[in-house]
């Protein structure tokens, strides 16, 4: 009898990469409503970026592409983009870093065949819920907040929020 070795492929999980690329494409689009095109221009190297680390599952790539597409969503926000696209865009992006790093991990844990669809389905849908609300509670902030504030503010609002994740990654 021969033994055969069978070796489990330890690269990122398809769906989490596909979910990221959802994901990432949303957060571009949404830069393409805000209406500033440097921020787009930006956005779209960042989603690729993102997109490409994940497949490649590379954290270190993932990492700056998160950084190179904040940065576009902060230069939306500089050259005047309303609040509400930037922070779609934002929420976005958060989601999918979220979904390359878990097509990183499952795929390092389980292995990329593994059966892990349900489970990273609901963890980018539980992850896009909470952002989603994050950024409800931003918004009506902004709002509640004067109204005619500049964009900046939000700027400053999403930088703290940024912060805020940093800090709890760690």
């Amino acid at each position: 009898m021969v033994a055969v070795s069978v070796g489990v492929d330890r690269g990122p999980t398809r769906t989490a990469v596909v979910l990221s690329m959802i994901a990432a494409a949303v957060a571009v689009l949404a830069l393409v409503l805000g209406g500033v095109a440097s921020g787009v221009g930006i956005g779209a190297i960042g989603a690729a970026m993102l997109v490409g680390g994940a497949m490649a599952g590379s954290r270190t790539v993932l990492d700056y592409a998160a950084l190179v597409s904040f940065g576009a969503v902060v230069f939306s926000g500089i050259g005047g983009a309303h609040p509400g696209p930037m922070l779609v865009s934002l929420v976005a992006l958060v989601v999918a870093w979220d979904a390359g790093e878990q097509a990183i991990n499952v795929g390092e844990q389980l292995g990329r065949d593994a059966p892990t669809r349900r489970a990273e389905t609901v963890h980018v849908a539980s992850t896009t819920i909470v952002g989603l609300g994050g950024a409800a509670v931003g918004y009506g902030v902004y709002r509640l907040a004067g109204g005619g504030q500049p964009a900046s503010a939000l700027v400053i609002l999403l930088l703290g929020t940024v912060a805020i994740v940093w800090a709890l990654r760690r």
